[in-house]
């Protein structure tokens, strides 16, 4: 495991807001912070030592802790246990963005990286390589709890709609 400080960008690792990582290092560190951005009330925070050490731990019980790994079923299963099932595949799909971000950084070619500023993920988004001096934007990310509708909202909605048909419904009766 290897932590780069640094302003300039090294090749073969994968940039967050808090440092340089190796790819596998990468994806656990990213997805502790995919939880915590997420969910910041619920079980599970990331480790004091995040920086070296890639596990969640509970809140209440700081011995017990869980690496937060999407490719290990063992560890989704005991991080989704606290969460609902929409909270859990946003985390989820929060981590896997992460992951495509590292990829996109690993592809950059060489001679991008010296004359841009380097791609990043920031915890909630990848912003890609940029030109200094120009300004930047991303879309928010379709994991933010309010960015597009989830199972449940959508259930709120079918039930709102079907309340609303039956009222008119009911509404014109009454005017016959």
């Amino acid at each position: 495991m290897f932590l780069y400080f640094q302003t300039g960008f090294t090749m073969g690792v994968c940039r967050s807001k808090l440092g340089a990582f190796e790819k596998t290092d990468f994806e656990l560190h990213a997805c502790a912070w995919c939880y915590l951005y997420l969910f910041p009330g619920h079980a599970f925070m990331p480790h004091m030592a995040i920086l070296t050490d890639f596990k969640l731990v509970s809140k209440d019980n700081v011995s017990q802790s869980v690496i937060p790994d999407i490719h290990n079923q063992t560890s989704v299963n005991k991080i989704c246990s606290e969460l609902t099932n929409d909270e859990c595949e946003r985390w989820r799909f929060c981590c896997q963005s992460a992951n495509d971000c590292c990829t996109q950084q690993l592809s950059a070619r060489v001679d991008d990286v010296m004359v841009n500023c380097p791609a990043t993920w920031d915890g909630y988004g990848c912003w890609t390589r940029g030109t200094p001096g120009v300004i930047s934007q991303i879309a928010c990310p379709t994991f933010l709890q309010y960015s597009v509708p989830t199972s449940m909202l959508l259930h709120l909605i079918n039930k709102m709609l079907l309340f609303l048909t039956k009222s008119n419904n009911n509404a014109l009766k009454r005017k016959q």
